[in-house]
């Protein structure tokens, strides 16, 4: 189940019954716990994880997905080289507009941000319409806000 909230609009066309599909293009496992596909570059690969297919076929991971979830690829901390061998290594797992026509119709893009446009997802998909990133990171910001009302309230 995804914490943040979607749309009722952009998810009309999903059976209620059918499991979601979610395909998440990450080398990292802090987003993990209730995927049920992921997608993992080889060389990036993770310990097998108790009810989560690994592929590291992106077109065949996103088949019918019903959200395509990323995050950023390379962070300030990195080292220049091997971020730069990271970028190279991912690019073929960025979510664009192509990936996205092979995911469900209905597929919404995801990304907790802040996003490398051009790197893990395309300035296209960023900012067009098949995304609710903007809706997931207002979401967010008012679950932190009412975590510092509990905590300094």
């Amino acid at each position: 189940m995804l914490a943040e909230r979607i749309d009722k609009d952009a998810l009309a066309a999903v059976d209620a019954e059918a499991p979601y599909k979610l395909l998440v293009a990450d080398d990292q496992p802090h987003i993990l716990e209730a995927l049920r596909l992921l997608l993992k570059p080889e060389g990036y690969q993770l310990e097998p994880i108790a009810g989560v297919q690994l592929t590291d076929d992106p077109r065949a991971a996103v088949d019918g997905a019903d959200a395509v979830y990323t995050d950023v690829w390379v962070s300030m901390s990195d080292d220049p080289a091997s971020a730069q061998e990271r970028r190279r290594a991912l690019s073929p797992y960025r979510i664009d507009d192509a990936l996205m026509d092979l995911a469900a119709p209905h597929a919404i893009a995801l990304h907790c941000l802040p996003a490398h446009p051009g790197d893990e997802i395309t300035a296209e998909v960023l900012y067009g319409d098949r995304q609710r990133i903007w809706d997931q990171a207002e979401n967010r910001r008012h679950a932190q806000k009412a975590l510092l009302e509990l905590l300094v309230g």
